[in-house]
């Protein structure tokens, strides 16, 4: 089935990662390399993304779905930019707060998705195959 992305939200972070690095030891004549930790620093992209996949439909349809996409991408973007807002700064309790919101934001997704399409006149059984998610992705670059 094919489905399509909405991005509601993103952010940047530059984050420490564990690695290894190698030194080079020597003690008078003999060197040899050794394997000491090093921190390193990656930026990192959150993204609270909202995932559609549906069947194929008809013109009328697929409108329908259009139309009620961006009625949840609206009701989940509230719900991630009030957590955010109160947030302040972006650390981990903050992320914490986000992933919160987006657990809530994915319950009211569907159901504000469904009853939209029902509402909209669509088949039940075409509802049912009708599926959103709520999630984040990380993305290191």
């Amino acid at each position: 089935m094919p489905s399509f992305e909405v991005k509601i939200w993103g952010f940047k972070i530059n984050e420490p990662y564990p690695s290894k690095c190698t030194r080079r030891v020597c003690y008078f004549d003999h060197c040899q390399e050794v394997e000491v930790p090093c921190g390193s620093k990656g930026t990192k992209l959150y993204e609270v993304i909202i995932n559609f996949t549906i069947p194929d439909f008809d013109q009328k349809n697929e409108s329908i779905v259009m139309q009620c996409a961006n009625e949840v991408a609206y009701v989940a973007s509230g719900m991630i930019g009030e957590a955010v807002h109160y947030c302040g700064s972006i650390n981990e309790s903050c992320m914490a707060d986000i992933q919160n919101a987006v657990a809530m934001a994915d319950e009211k997704v569907v159901e504000t998705f469904h009853n939209c399409l029902s509402q909209s006149g669509m088949a039940e059984e075409m509802i049912q195959i009708c599926e959103v998610k709520v999630y984040i992705r990380e993305i290191n670059i």
